[in-house]
């Protein structure tokens, strides 16, 4: 008897639970169901979000029958998402309302992503994206007849702009006459990474931007690799303009423009990136310190 005593005594000891069967921990709600929940029953939760509201007011505000918005609450309880008092009115609990934050990025992200989908699309797999770039952020397409019309949008803060910061990987011939026009007239001043085929196109296209380069504010230089896509940040007195183009076809592009301080900053580090692998380029006929010829 005194074995077995010992025993129980053991066995009692070892589990912490006096013999009996300790209990489980609730069982921690999945994300994907969380989030799942929510896309289906987001104006349910919306409504909550606003006001304590009863079983009876929520099927008013939504399309869904009494059963349906019956069985969402009792899920979103045993999930801790909602609380309900003894009068029957329901209320979201602080773990519903940060849940509902999360859901409301979630969405608000993926619409932004789906929405410059184009540009995205055509980025290289490798690149870094932070989705926060394209939040806010205007896309404009060219044409095959209208090559031009992608970079429309940084033509058109050229005029008050101060300093310009380029990545080129083709000519555009609407950029190259705003920016040395721009260069030559005001104060802008520009550092500009090309390919050495876009270098050889502008010695034998143009003859302007020699002149700007004659003011000592234009700052050149190519890269013997391929610029997968194309960047620029404009500054002006107000804001910065932070865009990416890309090739979305044979002959048209995309571009990506913002100017929150996400695509600000993730376009700073790309620029210097290339910039880092790029080599100082002088027009023919010009010292390596930007005299005259």
């Amino acid at each position: 008897m005194i074995g077995s005593g010992n025993g129980r005594e053991a066995q009692d000891s070892s589990d912490g639970s006096g013999g009996r069967d300790a209990p489980e921990d609730p069982e921690t709600p999945d994300a994907s169901d969380a989030f799942d929940q929510f896309s289906k029953r987001s104006a349910l939760v919306e409504a909550l979000a606003e006001e304590p509201l009863s079983q009876t007011d929520l099927v008013a505000r939504s399309d869904a029958s009494q059963s349906t918005v019956s069985r969402s609450l009792s899920t979103f309880e045993a999930m801790d998402v909602v609380d309900r008092s003894g009068d029957g009115v329901y209320e979201l609990t602080q773990l519903g309302r940060l849940l509902l934050e999360k859901y409301r990025t979630f969405v608000a992200e993926t619409d932004e992503l789906l929405r410059t989908s184009e540009v995205v699309t055509a980025l290289p797999p490798t690149v870094d994206l932070d989705p926060a770039v394209l939040d806010g952020a205007t896309v404009t397409r060219s044409k095959p007849h209208a090559p031009d019309a992608a970079i429309l949008p940084l033509i058109d803060v050229k005029p008050e702009a101060t300093s310009l910061r380029s990545c080129t990987p083709v000519v555009w011939t609407a950029k190259v006459r705003t920016v040395t026009e721009q260069i030559e007239a005001d104060d802008l001043s520009a550092e500009i990474v090309m390919t050495e085929d876009v270098a050889r196109a502008l010695s034998s296209l143009y003859a302007n931007h020699e002149s700007a380069y004659g003011t000592g504010r234009l700052r050149l230089y190519t890269t013997p690799n391929d610029l997968p896509f194309g960047l620029s940040l404009t500054e002006t007195p107000e804001e910065t303009y932070a865009a990416i183009t890309v090739r979305l076809e044979a002959d048209v592009w995309g571009t990506l423009v913002n100017t929150n301080e996400a695509a600000v900053r993730w376009v700073e580090a790309r620029f210097d990136e290339f910039l880092e692998r790029a080599v100082p380029w002088t027009p023919p006929g010009f010292d390596a310190l930007g005299g005259s010829p």
